[in-house]
């Protein structure tokens, strides 16, 4: 299995197949061992729901990701993302979203690898993304307009004739 094939599963919406039929999972008590016997088959999804974040009523609270989980380094890049960008991890016993295949390990975290299933505030991540993104808009302009400067500037000192806007825009192309 390839990480890009592990897909989260809300059991807070999907049903176990049992003998009396399809039950849903009880969120309450034992959630890691049912993980458990759902990871190694002795469990079997009736229905499966997969997180999705554009339904708005099953929309989770959190977004999930998977971080580098490497002793060598200290688990340096989690424990960064623990204190810059709010994640933590994913635990079996409390949070009711399972990586498709994926056996808790026994703290109950969903470890793949050199990787481990975290989570953070969707609001957080969202507006961690929305700032990235105006940054780049506004780096992008500003990188434009530094250019467009430099040739005017170079263009004068040359003794050439100056530049108008109108040209480089359309030479630029109007980014």
């Amino acid at each position: 299995m390839r990480l890009r094939e592990i897909k989260p599963i809300d059991l807070r919406f999907s049903t176990v197949a049992t003998e009396e039929g399809e039950q849903p999972i009880d969120l309450k008590k034992g959630l890691k061992k049912t993980i458990e016997k759902l990871a190694t088959g002795d469990l079997h999804l009736a229905k499966k729901e997969y997180v999705n974040y554009r339904d708005k009523p099953r929309r989770p609270d959190w977004f999930f990701t998977w971080s580098r989980w490497d002793a060598s380094n200290n688990y340096r890049e989690l424990r960064d993302k623990k204190i810059i960008d709010h994640y933590s991890e994913v635990n079996a016993d409390k949070d009711p979203f399972w990586p498709e295949g994926v056996e808790p390990n026994a703290e109950g975290h969903y470890v793949y690898g050199d990787l481990i299933w975290v989570k953070c505030p969707l609001k957080d991540h969202l507006q961690r993304e929305a700032d990235r993104m105006k940054l780049s808009r506004f780096a992008g302009r500003q990188r434009l307009q530094q250019f467009n400067e430099q040739v005017k500037v170079d263009n004068a000192q040359a003794g050439g004739s100056p530049m108008p806007d109108r040209l480089l825009e359309e030479l630029s192309g109007n980014l």
